[in-house]
């Protein structure tokens, strides 16, 4: 997880430091787009796997990177946001301290979350537990400064390891229930941030995007599969393949690094760079993953 996260990292933000003067766009969106390609979105890849029933080591592993992955992402994007608001200097000491507060949230509002689940016998009101919890924590963010998504992530990881296993399906039965609706509202409210004049003028800084985030996942899983599975060619060869998707979680951060003073300008651009090249990862990715099980023999 650690080496498939960090390469696109270097690489994205190396081949995009020389080739956004060229583009004459401002070498800021070079910082942005490294953070963001460091996250994948596991969904499509996972959709591949129920579709298919893909069963064995490659398909696994995926399912435990994906948990991994996008912590992992977010921490690199609360560095990200340390850097540019604490200052260099403080850089490292903002970004601990921001994370131990997000963990500290996370395990208080988690031990709650379980109390509170005790007290709804029958199920109903878990789901506007669930909402509560999401508000409550979001509000604390802005108050105290410290990653929402991290402590919610923990709330959730609490949760699934200390509840009991009979009443777990009672937790997620009704997130099943609004799911969809929950990702129609958020793509909707993306989307209404399209501009066809903005992507157009984006295409070749899409281009390079996608061509550098998905050379450095593939480099980034086939070095740490090499030195943690050298039994297993499938999973060096075809790991790679299976982390291209990218959604939910670069959205997110984009609208959030678009709130961080000197983003504001390029903020339209970096929406739209992203809705593009979404729309590759998720329609390419899905297809190198299908290939990906299919050659691994899992399918």
């Amino acid at each position: 997880t650690v080496f498939e996260s960090l390469t696109p990292v270097f690489i994205v933000f190396i081949g995009m430091y020389h080739l956004l003067p060229i583009l004459n766009l401002p070498i800021e969106l070079a910082y942005a787009f490294a953070v963001i390609s460091a996250t994948t979105d596991p969904a499509a890849s996972l959709a591949v796997i129920n579709q298919y029933n893909a069963k064995g080591p490659l398909s696994k592993l995926l399912m435990n990177i994906a948990a991994l992955d996008d912590i992992l992402g977010i921490l690199i994007f609360s560095f990200f946001v340390s850097f540019f608001t604490v200052g260099n200097d403080s850089m490292v000491l903002g970004s601990v301290k921001e994370i131990l507060l997000s963990l500290l949230v996370g395990i208080v509002v988690g031990f709650t979350f379980l109390k509170l689940c005790k007290l709804s016998k029958n199920g109903k009101l878990i789901l506007p537990l669930l909402f509560g919890v999401a508000l409550v924590v979001e509000g604390l963010s802005e108050i105290l400064d410290f990653s929402f998504l991290v402590s919610l992530i923990v709330v959730g990881l609490i949760y699934s390891n200390f509840e009991e296993k009979d009443n777990q399906r009672s937790l997620f039965f009704p997130l099943e229930e609004v799911e969809e609706l929950i990702f129609i509202v958020f793509f909707s409210l993306a989307g209404l941030k399209f501009k066809i004049n903005y992507f157009v003028s984006a295409l070749p800084f899409i281009g390079a995007f996608f061509i550098l985030r998905a050379v450095g996942k593939y480099i980034g899983s086939f070095i740490g599969s090499q030195l943690m599975y050298r039994e297993s060619k499938n999973i060096q060869k075809y790991l790679g393949l299976t982390l291209l998707p990218q959604a939910g979680i670069a959205i997110g951060i984009v609208f959030q690094i678009s709130k961080i003073k000197g983003y504001e300008e390029v903020s339209e651009i970096m929406l739209n760079a992203i809705l593009g090249s979404t729309i590759l990862f998720e329609f390419i990715g899905t297809l190198t993953s299908k290939y990906a099980f299919k050659k691994a023999g899992e399918v």
